[in-house]
This record gives C-alpha cells, sequence and structure tokens, in this order.
C-alpha cells in the first residue's frame, strides 16, 4: 500500500501514551484571527503553503477550509501523543513537534479559526483511480457519516473530506486499514473510523474513492 508514506497533518497515530489528557473541548472565548494568521505563518506556512493548499513534496496535505473543531482535536492528538509518537514515520514526529510549539488552547483555537476561514482551492488529480467506481464504494462506506458531498457532520465527529488531496486521502485510509491510525485507546472517533475503512478490501478501491472525493470539490 505504497501511499501510506505520504500521511502527514491527519496522519500517523502513535503508540505511546499520551504525556497529556486529551480533549474536544472547544474554547467558548471568540478565536483570534489575527494571533492565529501570525501563528500559521510562523509554524504552518512552510509545510502547508501561504494558503494552506498543501505540498506534496513535503507530505503537507490541504489544510484551508477544514473545520475548526477537527483541527482543534488532531491539534492536541500530535501534542498529547496520540499522534505522531512513532518515530518510524518521520513526517507524523515532525508534525507533533511544530503542535507542541502552540502552547496554550487559545493558540489552538485561534490557528484552527485562521485555517478554517481560508478559501479552499481546487486540488489536482494525482492518483490513478475510477471515480464512477469509488462513487458507489463512497456511497456505502461512507455518507452515513461524511454526508452525500462529504462536507463532513460535526454532530458525528465526521470531518469535511472534501478539499483534502486525493494522495493524502488514499493515505489515510491506508492507514486505518493497516490499524496504524485509529488504534490507540484515546482516539476515540478513530477507533470509530477503522472498522468502516476496513470494509475496503484493495488498494485499487482506496484509489476509486479517493478519487470520487476528489471530484467533489468546486471549482475556485
Amino acid at each position: 500500500m505504497k501511499y501510506l508514506i505520504f500521511a502527514f497533518c491527519i496522519g500517523i497515530v502513535g503508540c505511546s501514551s499520551p504525556t497529556a489528557p486529551v480533549s474536544d473541548t472547544s474554547d467558548s472565548a471568540t478565536p483570534d484571527l489575527t494571533k492565529g494568521q501570525s501563528l500559521f505563518a510562523a509554524q504552518c506556512a512552510t509545510c502547508h503553503g501561504p494558503s494552506a493548499a498543501g505540498m506534496q513534496a513535503l507530505n503537507a496535505p490541504a489544510l484551508a477550509g477544514q473545520e475548526a473543531w477537527y483541527m482543534q482535536r488532531q491539534l492536541r492528538h500530535f501534542r498529547s501523543g496520540v499522534r505522531g509518537a512513532d518515530t518510524a514515520h518521520v513526517p507524523g514526529t515532525q508534525m507533533a513537534a511544530i503542535a507542541k510549539t502552540l502552547t496554550s488552547e487559545a493558540d489552538i483555537a485561534a490557528v484552527s479559526a485562521y485555517i478554517a476561514s481560508l478559501p479552499i482551492t481546487k486540488n489536482s488529480a494525482t492518483v490513478m483511480g475510477d471515480a464512477a467506481t469509488g462513487k458507489a464504494q463512497f456511497n456505502t462506506v461512507c455518507t452515513a457519516c461524511h454526508g452525500n458531498n462529504a462536507d463532513g457532520n460535526k454532530a458525528l465527529n465526521s470531518p469535511r473530506l472534501s478539499g483534502l488531496n486525493d494522495w493524502y486521502i488514499a493515505a489515510q485510509m491506508e492507514q486505518f486499514i493497516n490499524g496504524s491510525r485509529g488504534t490507540h485507546a484515546l482516539d476515540t472517533f478513530g477507533q470509530q473510523m477503522r472498522p468502516m475503512a476496513m470494509t475496503v478490501t484493495d488498494s485499487q478501491t482506496v484509489l476509486d474513492i479517493a478519487t470520487y472525493i476528489t471530484s467533489l470539490q468546486s471549482a475556485p
């Protein structure tokens, strides 16, 4: 499953115990977008690009427009060791190190809100999949949680998938399937996702689903 190597920001789940409790509780205060922009420029833009459109060469997926609540959860997971603790996966450990520079919940909320405020850009197709086949599989496996248009559903803790790179979607599905994501004891929602991913039984179907999800993106 060659696309495993591409996982990055929403990437690998670590095997060690977290160093701090993980919380999915968002700050009640309004996030400071100016501060978030500054933090993003200093800590994130080098890999993810100035508009958070992603850079495949650096294993950094597009983030622009991703929901703030989901970004906050993932940053907390990277900070605490729920993700990015496997030293064999360099991009994950790099992301964990960056997440640890966000030293407060206010920082996490600010940078997440700023990323969510950025306009989504249309990603180019990079994997060899069949969108029609992928649509049938997506409707069977994914729509109940992620929605017909892959827009996500906060009530089900399911993030938006449209807007992510196809190579990155494929990488994450591979990780859920092989158990390098979605097995940590504190990754509750990852553990819910993994059995669904495991209903996909071959790598070509993974590519087909990723291709279909990419096709759902609107032109910029």
